[in-house]
């Protein structure tokens, strides 16, 4: 028997969002991030 699990990574919201140097999105270079809580 084969079993996958998926889980995805999402930004830990206790983390600070700084948009990037554009300002169109997060600098995810300084992002923690965790397990979503759903998975």
């Amino acid at each position: 028997m084969k079993i996958l699990v998926c889980i995805k990574q999402v930004p830990d919201m206790d983390a600070r969002f700084v948009p990037n140097s554009r300002g169109t999105w997060f600098d995810e270079a300084g992002l923690a991030f965790r397990m979503n809580d759903y998975d």
